[in-house]
């Protein structure tokens, strides 16, 4: 049996007080509530990732990455996803509810 592909993933849960950033896929309602989250780079810090998908799926700025939370491996399908969990908190007012759709070409 082949060896799992390992794809990096980070993920941030973003706070503000006793408020915790959820968003649906405009694309993918059928996947749910997410945290924002995404592949990591070839040759980029967990860290930096996860800065890099918190403003690109939000669109926010403003916010402070507080550390690493924790690491799991996660099988899915024919690789093994693994997730590195930030926390991150954000003083700005931010509003209930908006929409943003990522820049970044792909949906």
């Amino acid at each position: 049996m082949p060896e799992a592909t390992i794809v990096r993933k980070a993920l941030v849960y973003l706070t503000q007080g006793h408020r915790l950033l959820v968003f649906s896929h405009p694309f993918h309602p059928e996947a749910g509530l997410q945290v924002p989250g995404g592949t990591i780079e070839e040759g980029e810090d967990p860290a930096d990732a996860a800065r890099r998908e918190l403003t690109e799926e939000t669109g926010l700025g403003g916010f402070a990455l507080q550390g690493l939370l924790g690491q799991a491996d996660y099988a899915w399908q024919a690789r093994i996803d693994r997730r590195f969990v930030f926390h991150a908190t954000i003083a700005v007012p931010v509003a209930k509810t908006w929409r943003h759709f990522e820049a970044n070409g792909r949906p």
